[in-house]
């Protein structure tokens, strides 16, 4: 059980990391538009690749919560059959 608890662990570790460089992304893409109106430089290749990375964690983090999801779903899935399992053998002891 504490394998399972280490595993989903991990995947929402993941997640929040890559939502969270997801939202420094986008943040950087905000302050890049900006500079790029006022300043009239072209960074219209780095604006592009930033939203790009952006998106690509925003999936990646996306895909992580549901692995996670799904790790947990299976094994209360399975917790659920060992209690009922239980359940009918102590009544059968009865």
């Amino acid at each position: 059980m504490l394998s399972v608890l280490a595993r989903r662990a991990r995947y929402i570790n993941a997640a929040i990391t890559l939502i969270t460089l997801s939202a420094l992304f986008i943040a950087l893409v905000v302050v890049m538009l900006f500079v790029n109106a006022f300043l009239r430089w072209d960074l219209s290749v780095f604006i592009a690749c930033m939203f790009i990375l952006s998106m690509l964690s925003l999936a990646a983090a996306l895909s992580a919560f549901l692995i996670e999801v799904r790790i947990a779903t299976n094994t209360l899935q399975i917790g659920i059959e060992a209690a009922e399992a239980a359940d009918a053998a102590s009544r059968h002891d009865e």
